[in-house]
């Protein structure tokens, strides 16, 4: 197995400037509450995987167990985590406190990976982050399981979305001083681009449903509908052992299944 780093990126502006503050296996590196990065650059791959944990302390799938199965995935690595449970729009402390921030990083992890393909994943709040990045970090693919599309308050009440109280609580008090994004229809694009967008949900939950249908008429949007699952639905798919095949495809397309999509 690759070595994993756990990198602290409070005084730099670019991977190769980041400080290392301890190395190991992954499964250490994964297990500390304050490892937030985790990068796996060394492997031998034309492919890199992006993974977003959720809301800490598993809302979905504990974030420890998804990061496990991705791996020994046959890909580059980057895996975050975050802990301020804002959807990643508070930043990731040690990187910054804003969702540029948190892109500045993954464009510098990309270019440095040096890649042909770039996959994003992740599930619930990681799904969003996976979506929003995915499309500004003009990914190939994005595989998100059971994500929020909206957290804002008027779409929330719309569809009587009363999850995560307290989460969604100290997120608006930040969007009262900052402008932050809270609907991914703000960022998903429109007009046809090179990014496609997987999102898997459960049909046994209403909610889910509702906020993946609402992407349907965005470009690159597959929505997959699962019969069972529920929030939990990477965790079924997991235990199916449909999740890792799911993130593998995502990397191995094939060049000619690439280009703009409608």
């Amino acid at each position: 197995m690759a070595a994993f780093r756990r990198i602290d990126l409070r005084s730099a502006r670019n991977v190769d400037g980041m400080t290392e503050l301890h190395t190991g296996s992954f499964e250490a590196l994964v297990a500390r509450p304050d490892t937030h990065v985790v990068l796996d650059l060394a492997t031998e791959s034309r492919a890199l995987l992006i993974l977003f944990g959720g809301i800490a302390g598993g809302v979905s799938m504990p974030v420890f167990e998804f990061f496990r199965v991705a791996a020994d995935v046959p890909a580059k690595k980057a895996f975050l985590r975050d802990p301020r449970r804002g959807w990643y729009q508070l930043g990731i402390p040690g990187v910054g406190d804003t969702a540029e921030a948190v892109k500045r990083l993954l464009d510098d992890v990309i270019a440095k990976a040096a890649v042909a393909r770039v996959v994003m994943a992740g599930a619930s709040a990681g799904g969003f982050a996976a979506l929003q990045f995915g499309a500004l970090c003009r990914a190939d693919d994005v595989v998100a399981f059971s994500p929020q599309t909206f957290v804002d308050a008027a779409n929330r009440a719309r569809a009587n979305d009363e999850r995560w109280p307290e989460q969604i609580a100290a997120l608006h008090r930040e969007a009262e001083d900052r402008r932050l994004t809270l609907d991914l229809l703000d960022v998903l694009p429109i007009e046809a681009g090179n990014t496609r967008f997987h999102v898997h949900v459960s049909a046994d939950d209403p909610l889910d449903l509702l906020h993946a249908r609402r992407l349907a008429d965005r470009s690159g949007v597959r929505i997959v509908e699962h019969e069972r699952g529920g929030h939990r639905l990477v965790k079924t798919l997991r235990d199916r052992g449909l999740l890792k095949p799911i993130l593998t495809d995502a990397l191995a397309a094939r060049d000619g299944e690439r280009g703009v999509v409608p």
